[in-house]
């Protein structure tokens, strides 16, 4: 049976988190962000799934503008600025696609490369 996770669902979910070897930090399942949140319960949580609210990052960039180290500047500049924002919404995680040098750049910038590959599927 498909239900809402309860707060009773916790330790059963930490228990699964734990028993998939997953390289990343449990999130925060009382965070305001974490807006969808389903267990498969046949006699205890058997699957879990949730849906955490963040931003994705998109950028274009005119690489005949300015020097390298310039653009760099400014894209510095410009991901203060939208984290910044971001952060006032309440966010607390943003994504984006890379590859080559500017993966080598979000690296540079503090980003961290994800672990497998990435998804999507759009709902509508």
């Amino acid at each position: 049976m498909i239900r809402n996770l309860r707060e009773n669902d916790f330790a059963e979910i930490l228990k699964l988190h734990q028993d998939s070897g997953a390289q990343f930090e449990l999130p925060n399942l009382k965070s305001p962000l974490v807006l969808v949140k389903k267990v498969v319960d046949d006699g205890g949580v058997k699957m879990a799934a949730i849906g955490e609210l963040h931003i994705t990052a998109i950028m274009w960039v005119d690489k005949n503008w300015k020097t390298p180290r310039e653009r760099l500047d400014a894209m510095q500049e410009l991901q203060h600025e939208m984290m910044l924002e971001a952060s006032g919404y309440g966010l607390n995680v943003v994504t984006t696609q890379a590859d080559g040098r500017f993966a080598e750049r979000l690296e540079e910038m503090g980003w961290t490369e994800g672990i497998g590959r990435m998804f999507y599927r759009s709902i509508s």
